[in-house]
């Protein structure tokens, strides 16, 4: 597997991950935390989809200009997004 490959594929399931555990936890009783997230949540009901896009246009626009570096790097803080929600999550059901 190509390092680009490798790279897109942590990338992409960071970006799930976080669309995943973010749904859990409002389902579960919590709030968005993130006030520009939000205030998306409050304009559209596929919020998940206008971020996955978004992620989607910044992964290829930092391909295409040779950065995949920081793809890297927005893989690594999404996915401690992730992990943080799962962690916020786990706790509410401890608390009930």
């Amino acid at each position: 597997m190509s390092d680009l490959v490798f790279i897109w594929a942590v990338y992409l399931l960071a970006q799930f991950a976080d669309v995943a555990t973010t749904r859990a936890a409002l389902r579960g009783g919590l709030v968005e935390a993130n006030p520009l997230m939000a205030r998306l949540m409050g304009l559209t009901g596929n919020w998940w989809a206008v971020k996955l896009g978004v992620a989607l246009a910044a992964g290829i626009l930092l391909t295409w200009l040779g950065q995949e570096h920081w793809i890297m790097l927005l893989a690594a803080i999404t996915g401690g997004v992730a992990l943080n929600n799962w962690r916020l999550l786990r706790k509410e059901r401890e608390r009930r």
